[in-house]
């Protein structure tokens, strides 16, 4: 994907493991508002890194997730992988391996 090239080229012609697809604007992460919010998120961020280090992926991240949402806060204190590449309204982030 050119966005993938642009923004991440170490990770051209590697495994990548991104959540949901690249065209929707609107990415979450089924947590419900409350005081365990934040480790829901904490234990999703977790996941996802322990399953791209599996796959030996090259980038890994959630994509398209609104930053003006209640769930960006969530996944930046839960350790959300960056850096950002804005596209259109939206951000991705990412962490390199």
């Amino acid at each position: 994907m050119r966005v993938i090239a642009d923004h991440y080229p170490h990770a051209v012609g590697r495994t990548a493991l991104l959540c949901h697809v690249w065209h929707c604007y609107d990415s979450v992460l089924p947590v419900r508002p409350g005081p365990d919010s934040d480790s829901a998120a904490r234990r999703a961020v977790t996941a996802l890194r322990e399953t791209a280090s599996q796959w030996d992926a090259r980038l890994c991240g959630l994509v398209n997730v609104d930053g003006d949402s209640s769930l960006d806060p969530l996944l930046t204190a839960a350790g959300r992988p960056g850096p950002r590449a804005v596209t259109g309204s939206s951000s991705a982030g990412a962490t390199r391996r």
